[in-house]
């Protein structure tokens, strides 16, 4: 081959390879650049935020200086306070509230004022012996025709052991019977320190203690023809005319039952409830003193034991819309916090312990507002669950920083 020819074939050589190294060159960076791009990003760091919950205030119930007292709220499990002797204890007349659940748990009241009667010799026969032992008591004039309602009335109202006594019979067909229908209905219940052993709570072995006596005073506003006739002032009996209420606090800082007992093995006695309005809620309160002096001590410790726990209830404003309770952070370098959008009010009383349970959701990317997660806010009684959504952008970190974190 000629010299000049060769070296034209040597110079187009070295073109071919120079141009295959560049392309080599170009192919790998393109390889690169797609593998870089594409590979997934990673999740980022979620961490709950500790968040300060307040609480309700102290409270220092002024339970009664004799005997033994308490009260509780309905829907609250244990009472909020119960003070004095533990021991069962004679409950006198407070009885008769049992002995209107035990009857209306076998005679219900479907409608009006329930099935009617009529009075005989031996509901006659048991006014008289009322009188005789100078026992509370209404007329029953043998051959009045009274309603179920009527009766109830009777003994709830005026404490009427003559008209108990007929309810037990009515109901039961013997003062025996019912008390085993009574005992029967105590342990379904699950009131294993109350013993009612006849209906009108003359004899001191119907004993109780106030945490078993604030369950019966729940029980007994969830019937509604009891809870309504323990508020009545006064009351019509058919033959009789108008009978008054024994409980002078009806009407006192929202009392509205429910009944009084005396005894001299008992001392006075009272089961009471009361509405409390709290803002926008109301708290039904039930409660009972027992063994006291009079009843007028009683009424004023009463009024004082619900002024004390009164003011222990609260409506607490655990959460307010917008409390950050975790945050997410990215090795780019973007954060974000998990806020709430709502807040959460609860009803409490005194230092009740809220509790909160955060529940974060796995993510890489996320717009703000996007759903991140919950929170949990509970108190004994009620549970909120609110959502969490991102306070600010979880965004892409753009091509550059993947171009250079290639092992992410």
């Amino acid at each position: 081959m000629p010299r000049h020819a060769r070296e034209v074939y040597l110079r187009r050589r070295i073109a071919v390879g120079v141009l295959g190294v560049l392309g080599l060159a170009v192919v790998g960076t393109g390889g690169y650049s797609a593998l870089a791009l594409g590979l997934p990003l990673p999740e980022a760091t979620a961490t709950t935020i500790a968040v300060t919950i307040p609480s309700g205030p102290a409270v220092a119930p002024t339970p009664a200086a004799f005997g033994s007292s308490g009260i509780g709220a309905v829907g609250w499990t244990d009472p909020l306070v119960v003070a004095g002797d533990p021991a069962p204890r004679p409950i006198a007349s407070i009885s008769k509230v049992i002995t209107a659940l035990v009857v209306i748990d076998r005679l219900p009241i479907e409608s009006g004022d329930g099935p009617s009667y009529t009075l005989t010799a031996q509901d006659s026969a048991y006014y008289d012996a009322a009188v005789q032992g100078e026992e509370s008591r209404a007329p029953a004039p043998e051959g009045s025709v009274i309603t179920e309602r009527d009766a109830l009335e009777a003994m709830l109202v005026t404490s009427s052991n003559n008209h108990a006594r007929t309810l037990a019979d009515w109901a039961f067909g013997s003062q025996a019977a019912f008390a085993t229908a009574a005992a029967e209905w105590l342990a379904a219940h699950g009131l294993a320190d109350t013993t009612i052993v006849e209906p009108t709570g003359v004899d001191p072995r119907n004993v109780s203690t106030i945490p078993d006596l604030i369950r019966i005073g729940e029980l007994a506003l969830q019937e509604p023809t009891i809870a309504a006739i323990v508020a009545q002032p006064t009351a019509d009996l058919p033959d009789v005319g108008q009978i008054e209420n024994h409980n002078a606090l009806l009407g006192v800082d929202g009392i509205d039952g429910i009944k009084t007992g005396t005894l001299d093995e008992a001392g006075a006695c009272l089961l009471f409830s009361a509405d409390i309005p709290v803002g926008s809620h109301s708290v039904t309160v039930v409660g009972a003193v027992l063994g006291g002096p009079d009843h007028g001590a009683v009424d004023a410790s009463v009024e004082s034991l619900l002024t004390s726990v009164a003011a222990g209830f609260q409506e607490l404003t655990a959460v307010a819309p917008g409390t950050a309770f975790g945050e997410y952070s990215t090795v780019w370098g973007a954060s974000a916090r998990a806020s709430t959008t709502e807040g959460a009010t609860f009803l409490v009383w005194g230092p009740e312990a809220v509790s909160v349970d955060v529940r974060l959701d796995p993510l890489t990317l996320a717009a703000a507002g996007d759903p991140v997660g919950t929170v949990r806010v509970s108190t004994p009684r009620e549970t909120v669950q609110l959502p969490l959504v991102l306070d600010d952008a979880l965004a892409d970190p753009g091509a550059g920083w993947r171009w250079t974190h290639p092992s992410r």
